[in-house]
């Protein structure tokens, strides 16, 4: 099994040195607004197409994992969640994805290792 990676024409690639946790999970979200009239009657709003995410989960991340991650996602050519790149898992699976989450925040669990959640909205 590869290490899952990142990657952008024009911008370094990033190998994680360890797999996820977890096997990420994508959920649906659908693009409504729900509400309740005065009446009691339920009123659904489509505001768009329902979107898929893909949530990843890292605990054994690496300080230079870390800084690899934060310096790819501000390149210029990603800009956090402005641009698509794409996301190979572990078996080697790839999705074009677009960061979705606002903030970045590793969790240091011990000297060495980080912890890590990532949210994309699928492409």
């Amino acid at each position: 099994m590869a290490a899952p990676s990142l990657s952008k024409t024009g911008v370094t690639t990033v190998n994680l040195t360890k797999a996820s946790t977890f096997p990420s999970s994508d959920p649906l979200t659908m693009n409504q607004f729900v509400g309740v009239s005065d009446d009691n009657t339920i009123r659904v709003y489509s505001l768009g197409l329902p979107k898929r995410s893909l949530n990843v989960v890292f605990e054994q991340l690496t300080p230079q994992d870390i800084t690899d991650l934060e310096a790819f996602f501000n390149n210029s050519l990603v800009n956090w969640g402005v641009n698509s790149f794409t996301y190979t898992n572990e078996l080697g699976e790839a999705t074009t994805v677009r960061y979705l989450q606002p903030v970045f925040d590793p969790q240091q669990v011990s000297d060495e290792n980080f912890a890590l959640s990532l949210t994309f909205t699928v492409a």
